[in-house]
Order: structure tokens, then sequence, then C-alpha cells
């Protein structure tokens, strides 16, 4: 048994070669065997200072004192749910489309996308292509069909689409499981990490933070939520911009970043075009993966689609989209070249094999070394951070709130006023904020954070689009194929999410060691070259999934950004090949109604002509006389007004 100790911070670090059996993994987890463990003392850990706690305490409370603000501000205007929830449908393009990348790019991202060009290269880099297709996309397929209904809930469309509650409670079902999902990871996967490097507890930040959301989503409104994540946007840029220049300064500068990166094999990934999608990342599984689990954030997200509905006009939610690509591409580059500048700063002695930190704490870690001899810059970084994490959860409580009180409550309560209706979805917002800071306390079991919101999020997201898309695109699907498309879809990623967070296999990091750390170890360890992975025995495990023995095995290692694309595929094609034997087999076809498919939408059907035809004079009354007693007078049933979407 040996052991070392190395100043770090001032404060030893102490070794213990006798645990040191099994190296850490990227994403935190560890084999069956022994870990390795570093037992850093108390002193060790970075206290941020009261400077630092001050410009995080400016960030919350700013974001309290807007939300309260716009609460006041709108206690006439916001009395209607349509104020309350789509900000009259007024609100202005710029500061939605910073609210449409900051509900989308929370605090994980800021951890975990570095994280991943640090340990796996730059493939990861691809997606941001996806990213722009997910939003031409979404423009171009879904905003001409979703916006004119002028819904609070999105999923009104499928009742409309496909003439079915069910169905539309299956969206709003599988939307607010995924959202809750969403959020909770959101909620603890910073402050855990956060607390991994610092003295403040887990308990403190996710309860500060998840109150500080709820409270201001609750009672504001969606103006509200959009002027705070307008505000958090500033605060994310900042803290970026300011982590990458002071980063690369302390590597040498640009050149420098890129040199080391491409001397030990993280720019590789650029090029690598293997087809396979259970290797972990490839071109080809960042750009389409990408693609199709942006389009599920982007197109059957209600979060995205109440920012489209909030604008004025259709041609305004299109454009939303366009202004959000150069700003999504902002936030990527920012956060990728930060996963490089961090691999140059640690080439040849990493943290992670030193078993300071879990993959999900690198970013923190790094900022605390770089950024704690500049004042208050650590503090910067931390409301950086945690502006990702208000924006997101805020964003999502809001609209859980609007499909709570569209789906779940208002068909259960008759009559309600507009006043009543929204003090009811502020208190379902309520609920649903606090239920987030109760889930995410479960959010642990989960393992790496981006797989585990990447997953998670496709799981359910993806079916959702792909019954979105068998409405949009197909005049002839139906009920059924809807129905059936999006169960088989839906219980084939749950299957391939459980199994993969159940059985956990291997995925093989680039190479990095530690052996230019100076006097960590008294003499040299098979540690310090060992490959970052699942478990010592990845290698073998990575070959037997190359060679399909396992077909289940296989399965389970499917790329955690492939599920979204399999969700939504499964689900349209299922859904295709039923609506047709259901047409078949009942040998008739009736087609959708014209203004719910996107190649006709432009189109009035009969109804809705018939509807305004007679709109434009006074509505006619019918009497049914009746053998056993007095004539009824009956209304057309013809009227649709948009008002009762609300």
């Amino acid at each position: 048994m040996w052991s070392s100790v190395r100043q770090l911070g001032g404060a030893p670090v102490i070794v213990d070669s006798s645990r040191a059996a099994s190296a850490p993994i990227a994403d935190g987890r560890s084999s069956d065997q022994s870990r390795y463990v570093l037992t850093m003392p108390a002193a060790a850990r970075h206290s941020f200072t009261t400077l630092d706690f001050a410009i995080f305490g400016i960030a919350l409370i700013g974001s309290m004192l807007i939300g309260l603000f716009y609460a006041l501000k709108g206690r006439q205007t916001n009395s209607t749910t349509k104020e309350f929830l789509l900000g009259g449908r007024k609100m202005p393009l710029l500061p939605t489309a910073l609210s449409l990348l900051t509900s989308l790019v929370s605090g994980i991202s800021l951890l975990s996308y570095p994280a991943e060009i640090y340990n796996f290269g730059t493939a990861f880099c691809w997606s941001t292509v996806g990213v722009t297709m997910a939003l031409i996309c979404t423009g171009v397929f879904i905003i001409p069909v979703i916006y004119p209904i002028q819904s609070v809930s999105i999923y009104h469309y499928l009742e409309d689409r496909f003439g079915s509650r069910i169905l539309r409670t299956y969206g709003a079902i599988l939307f607010t499981l995924s959202t809750l999902l969403y959020i909770s990871i959101v909620l603890y996967a910073p402050s855990v990490a956060l607390a991994g490097v610092t003295d403040v507890p887990v308990w403190a930040l996710v309860t500060s933070v998840g109150l500080v959301c709820t409270f201001y989503s609750s009672i504001g409104g969606l103006k509200a939520v959009v002027w705070t994540d307008t505000f958090q946007a500033v605060i994310m840029y900042a803290g970026s911009i300011t982590l990458a220049i002071v980063g690369t300064t302390a590597v040498g500068g640009v050149g420098r970043v890129f040199e080391i990166a491409g001397k030990h094999g993280r720019l590789d990934g650029f090029s690598n075009i293997d087809t396979n999608p259970f290797q972990h990342m490839t071109v080809w599984t960042a750009l389409f993966g990408g693609w199709w689990y942006w389009w599920t954030s982007f197109g059957s997200n209600q979060m995205s689609l109440q920012r489209y509905c909030s604008v004025s006009s259709m041609r305004r939610a299109q454009w939303l989209t366009i202004i959000t690509i150069p700003l999504m591409i902002v936030v990527n580059v920012l956060v990728f070249y930060t996963g490089l500048t961090m691999f140059a700063y640690y080439q040849g002695c990493d943290p992670q094999k030193r078993g300071l930190v879990k993959s999900d704490q690198l970013v923190i870690y790094f900022m605390v070394e770089v950024l704690q001899p500049i004042k208050g810059m650590p503090g910067l970084f931390l409301a950086c951070l945690f502006s990702g994490t208000l924006s997101t959860v805020s964003s999502g409580v809001n609209s859980l709130s609007a499909v709570g009180w569209a789906e779940f409550v208002k068909p259960f309560i008759k009559n309600a006023d507009e006043r009543k209706a929204t003090y009811i979805t502020k208190g379902i917002g309520l609920l649903y904020g606090l239920g987030a800071i109760g889930l995410a306390f479960a959010a642990e079991p989960l393992g790496g954070i981006l797989q585990a919101l990447t997953s998670g999020l496709g799981a359910f997201s993806g079916p959702l689009l792909g019954l979105i898309l068998l409405g949009v695109l197909t005049p002839f699907g139906n009920f059924v194929g809807g129905l059936v498309g999006t169960t088989v879809g839906t219980a084939l990623t749950l299957w391939i999410f459980i199994g993969s967070n159940t059985k956990r296999y291997p995925t093989t990091a680039l190479p990095s060691t530690i052996d230019q750390c100076p006097n960590i170890f008294n003499q040299t360890t098979t540690l310090a070259s060992t490959t970052l992975s699942f478990s010592p025995t990845a290698e073998a495990l990575v070959d037997t999934t190359h060679a399909a023995v396992d077909a289940l095995k296989t399965l389970y290692s499917l790329s955690f950004f492939m599920y979204a694309l399999v969700g939504a595929v499964t689900t349209l094609i299922v859904g295709v090949i039923v609506s047709l034997l259901w047409i078949a087999v009942r040998r008739r076809y009736e087609p959708a109604d014209p203004e719910f498919v996107l190649w006709t939408v432009g189109k009035k059907s009969k109804l809705a002509q018939a509807g305004m035809e007679k709109a434009k004079s006074p509505p006619e009354s019918y009497n049914v006389i009746s053998a056993d007693g007095p004539s009824v007078s009956l209304r057309p049933a013809y009227e649709h007004d948009a008002e009762e979407r609300l």
C-alpha cells in the first residue's frame, strides 16, 4: 500500500493505492470492483467568497423581481388564460427567441456538453447541424399547421386532426412525463455538480432554485418567464464567454488549444463517419440523432410551441425559428470550445483519473481553478450555470400549468370564468413546481446527466413527434394508426431506456493520462494509462457489441442520441401501416380535414366554409316537434370559437 500527497489549493490531497483497483468513468459510474477513492480534506474544496454569492444572489433576486413586476403589472391584463399563458399573443421576437433558447439549453448543457467533448472528442459538434435542421423543419412542417389552431395546449391539434380525445390526452400525458423528468434532472444535476466541489449542500441549491422558479413562473405567467429568460440568457452568454477566454489564456492561446486537442485525438471525431448507431457518438449519430432529438424539443414540446403561439402571426412564428438558429450556434460553439480548452488545460493530468471529480463536475472544477484568482468570476459562472437552470425549470412549470389546465382540469370544471381559470392555472403551476423539486432528489440513479436527459426525453418525446408528424404529413392517418403507432414507439424506447439504465453497458472514452501530474504518485500505476470507461473490461464488451453476439446487449447499447429518432420513426411507420390496414379492413377512406394536414392546410374544409358563411348572418334556430311535449329549439353546431379552446 502506498500513498502520496499533492498540494491542491493550499491543502493536501491524499491518494490511497489500496483502493485504486478501477478507474473512475466518464459519467461518474464505476465498475463492480472496488472504487478508486481519493480522500480530499475539506480545506481543499473551494469556498465561494461573499462577492461570489452576492453575484449569484443578484441573478436569483433579479429573476424574482422580474416575475413580481409582471405579476403586479398584469393584475388586470393577466385576468384571462390567454394573457397569462400566451402573453396576449403580442410577444416581441428577440426576447421570445432568447426564451426559446434558454428553455432548452439548460445548466445541464453547460455542464455536460464540454465534458462530452473532453472525454469523447468532437463528433458531438455535428449536433449543431442537427439543431439547425430541426428548427428549419419545425418552421416548415409544424408551425403552418399548429399555429392557426390558436390553443393554449398544442395537443388540442391531436383531437382536431384524429377526432379523438384519447390521443389528445395521450399526447398531453407524454409531454407531462417527459417535462417532469426533464426539469427534475435540470434541477438536480447542476446542484450535485456544484456541491461536489464546494461546501454548499445539495438540498439548499435544489430547494432555493426550485422555489424561485416556481414563484415567478406561477405568478407572472409567460411574460414574466420570457423576460426573465432574456435576463438569464445575457448572464449565460457572459459567463460562458468569460470562462472560454480565461481558460484559453491559461492554456496559451487558441492555437495551443487546438494543437493539444489534435495531438491527442480530440479532433478526430469531426471525421468519424462510422455508421454504427451503437457506438457512443459518430458524425451520423450526432447529425441525424441530433436532428430528431432537437426536432422533438422544437416541434412537439409545449414549451416551444407555446412561444410560437405567443407572437402575433404565423410568419413571425416562423421567423422565431430562424432567429433561434444563430443563437443556438453561438452557445454550442462556446460550450464545445470549452471542452477542448479543458482538455488542453488538464492534458497529462486528468482530474477524473485522479479521482478528484466525476465527469459532470469537470466544468465546475475547471472554473474553480481558472477563475478563482479573479474576484467575482466564480460567482458569475455560478450565476451563468443556474441561469440556465432557472430558465428551463420556469418554462417547464409554465408549460405544465398550461397543459394541466387545458387537458386535465378544465374538462371537469364547468362554467369557470376567466379570472377563476387563471387562479387555478397559477395553482397548478405551483403544484408542478413543488413536485419537480421533490422528483429532483430521485434523479440520482440515472447516472451521467447528458445520457440520462437525452435518452429520457427521447423515450417520451420521440413517439409524440411521430404522432404529430403522422397527422401533419398523411391525410389518411387515423385514430387507430396513431394510437397503435404511439404505443409501439413509446414501449420500444422505454424498454431500451430502462434496459440501458439497469444494465449500464460500457462506453469507452478517448485515452487520457496522469503521467504529467507532479508528485501525485510515488510509483507508476496502471491507472495512469487506462482508458476512461464504465468498467475495466470495456473494450471486450464493446467488441462483443460490434459482433452482435448478444442482440439484447446490442439493443441496450444504442447511442443515447438515437432514442428520439427511433421513437419518432417507429411511431410514424407503424402508424402509417396500421392506418392503411384499418382503411382496407373497413373499406372506407375518410380523409382528414384539410386544415390539419400540411399539404392542404390552405384549403378550407366544407365544414369551415359553411361556418364562415353562416357567421355572416344571425344564427338560425330549428324547431323539433316531439310527440311527448312542446317543440325544442336547437342551435346549429357548426360554430368554431377559438377562444373556447382556451
